[in-house]
């Protein structure tokens, strides 16, 4: 009998942590790259040329068309947020991302960069994820090298950190001076 009791309330509970999670269509948009949600109703995600804005915790969304193919997005409060993307491209927004505003880029050499990931802790101190490839045509891409970029001015100067492996993740841990990157190397061959 205590093991069909155990059993059952065990059964509640995990049903009850299982209904936290809801599904939302994302409709049109299939290559949603990112997700930040500065407060608890309003968000923004990230993709190819766009940016979807949620002013109810996620219920609806406003698309919002750029001229920059995101692949990361942090904002720092409700109209003030940040994105990357490849080719250089860093951006900054003080509306709410309805306007994106292209930063400095630090010279990192002619290669081809790729800002993979970026976190701001506050408007002015954020940290981005980058790294350079090598595309041999028809044949494969390899990372080069990574680098860490530092702002302590709201994106206008950032100073640079060469690390050994290509920079996939950056987070920056809220209320603290604690910043965790996270990269990798690969070649994959093609055919």
């Amino acid at each position: 009998m205590k093991n069909l009791i155990l059993f059952l309330i065990l059964t509640m509970f995990c049903n009850a942590v299982n209904a936290q999670w809801e599904i939302v269509s994302n409709g049109q948009y299939p290559s949603l790259k990112a997700i930040d949600f500065p407060t608890e109703s309003i968000g923004y995600a990230c993709g190819d040329n766009f940016v979807l804005k949620t002013l109810d915790g996620g219920d609806s969304w406003e698309y919002i068309e750029t001229n920059y193919n995101f692949s990361s997005i942090a904002f720092v409060s409700s109209d003030i947020g940040y994105a990357s993307g490849p080719n250089k491209t860093i951006c900054k927004t003080i509306d709410g991302g309805f306007t994106w505003s292209k930063l400095n880029v630090p010279n990192l050499g002619e290669e081809v960069i790729d800002f993979k990931e970026i976190s701001f802790k506050d408007e002015q101190n954020g940290f981005m994820a980058a790294g350079t490839y090598i595309v041999i045509p028809d044949f494969w891409i390899m990372y080069a090298v990574g680098y860490i970029l530092k702002t302590s001015n709201g994106g206008l100067n950032w100073s640079v950190k060469n690390v050994y492996y290509e920079m996939n993740a950056i987070n920056i841990v809220k209320n603290s001076n604690v910043v965790f990157a996270a990269g990798g190397t690969f070649a994959p061959i093609g055919f």
